[in-house]
């Protein structure tokens, strides 16, 4: 047995280069150096180039309305009632005439007619009696026969307004006598009788749907006659009602109008219409069965598109004329009609002009106009500009050279603003004592284009200084952006 013995020994390290205590290492560190970043879009402006004279009022078509069925109802005066603007009776025979009895006299004394006394009441059925009509009268009749006739004016005074009447009358037989010195007057009895009848003429009916809310014009003539007279007519919610008082005899047709709301034109602004036949005097009253026609219609149309393609003289042809305009920006096609025939049908004057789009001008732009007239494609298409038409020259983009680091490379990138796409990147070329990068044509006549950017200075793949921001491209020019670099 025995103990372990160990020995130690040092030695200085080996080291082949010089070791020392202090490091000197790179670390990334930012000093901001605010410069102006410049944009430039310069804008040439033109005028339009129209081959054929632009206008701005189509003369387009409407479609007319479906047909639509009512029932027009004519109450005719009776023919028992004579009225006039003076006066309303009923005729003779309206009600059941009365002779009085015998006269008798003798040495003791008499007995004979005096008068029949007519008492008259009139009540209205379709509405209230005018202001002022009680509605209750009497009056006397000298005649010892009595022929059914009731003089309504007795009371009235002038004619009654047209209506139905129910008029009921008491005609009491008025005698005298004288006996022994005693003598007076007294009733012998009286018949009662009640009888409707309608005074003056009405016209009554509803409106279609489509004459709901329209303009709506009557007129009548005799059926000898060539020309139409217009008549108004009250109205109640949607039923309207044309009177006449005191009515001629005869047949009549009539004719109801209903306008589409624009004044241009005569005719041609009746987009639906009944037409009918009536009489004014009769026993009973008319259920007419009436159509209303819708009529297809032409009308001017402002704040169109329109150009005069036909000059000189005009073919009379043509009854369509089909537009196909295309935006040669946009792809989008608009699509107008010209009927020729039934403009001048409807009583406007065609011109030559050719609708483009009617109710809005076409957006400002470059065209490609097709023609087919009559069915047939033109072989040729228009070129037709429309507003200011814009030129641009290149978006350039300058900064400062003074911004760059010694040895760097300038990079600049930008991208739609928002957008999540990837970068567009050029690299600027030196333009006196500044970067200069150009991005071309952005800009165009219709929008602003904003951008966001980025300027990177970069040794080899590291960036060593770098900036970004956004800017604007807009149609009327030049906009600037700083941001520290």
């Amino acid at each position: 047995t025995g103990s372990a013995i160990t020995n130690t020994f040092t030695r200085p390290p080996n080291q082949p280069y010089t070791y020392g205590s202090t490091a000197t290492i790179a670390e990334q560190y930012t000093k901001t150096d605010p410069r102006t970043l410049t944009v430039t879009s310069q804008v040439q402006t033109n005028d339009a180039t129209q081959p054929y004279a632009y206008s701005t009022t189509a003369l387009k078509r409407v479609a007319a309305p479906a047909n639509e069925a009512r029932t027009v109802t004519v109450y005719r005066e009776h023919s028992s009632v004579n009225s006039a603007s003076s006066y309303t009776k009923l005729k003779p025979g309206a009600f059941s005439a009365r002779t009085a009895g015998v006269d008798s006299e003798s040495s003791w004394g008499y007995d004979r007619f005096a008068y029949w006394n007519l008492n008259v009441t009139v009540t209205r059925n379709d509405a209230g009696l005018p202001s002022g009509y009680d509605g209750t009268f009497s009056y006397t009749v000298s005649s010892s026969t009595w022929d059914g006739s009731v003089d309504l004016t007795k009371y009235f005074g002038d004619n009654l307004p047209a209506g139905n009447y129910s008029v009921e009358v008491i005609a009491s037989e008025m005698r005298e006598y004288y006996a022994d010195g005693n003598g007076g007057l007294y009733d012998n009895g009286s018949y009662t009788g009640t009888k409707s009848y309608n005074v003056g003429t009405r016209i009554k009916w509803t409106d279609p749907s489509y004459g709901q809310y329209k303009t709506t014009k009557f007129y009548y003539k005799s059926t000898s006659s060539s020309s139409w007279t217009a008549r108004s007519f009250t109205s109640s919610g949607h039923t309207n009602t044309v009177t006449w008082h005191n009515p001629n005899g005869g047949n009549f047709n009539f004719r109801i109008d209903y306008l589409n709301g624009d004044s241009q034109g005569g005719v041609n602004e009746v987009a639906m219409q009944g037409v009918g036949s009536f009489s004014t005097i009769a026993t009973s009253n008319q259920s007419l069965s009436t159509t209303f026609k819708g009529i297809a219609t032409t009308d001017s149309a402002s704040n169109s598109s329109v150009m005069k393609y036909y000059t000189g003289t005009l073919p009379t042809n043509i009854t369509s004329i089909k537009a196909v305009s295309t935006n040669r920006a946009t792809g989008v096609s608009y699509t107008a009609w010209t009927y020729p025939q039934d403009i001048v049908r409807d009583g406007f004057s065609w011109d030559g002009k050719v609708n483009l789009r009617i109710g809005s001008e076409l957006p400002n732009g470059q065209y490609d106009i097709a023609l087919t007239v009559n069915g047939s494609l033109l072989p040729s298409t228009i070129y037709y500009e429309l507003g200011t038409q814009y030129e641009y020259d290149p978006t350039i983009i300058t900064w400062p050279l003074s911004t760059q680091p010694e040895g760097a490379a300038a990079v600049f990138k930008y991208r739609t603003l928002g957008s999540t796409g990837s970068w567009a990147e050029v690299s600027p070329v030196e333009s006196g004592s500044n970067h200069e990068a150009n991005l071309g044509v952005l800009g165009d006549d219709s929008k602003v284009f904003d951008y966001e950017y980025v300027i990177e200075y970069k040794n080899g793949n590291n960036v060593v200084k770098s900036t970004s921001g956004t800017f604007s491209v807009a149609k009327d020019g030049t906009t600037t952006d700083s941001s520290p670099i």
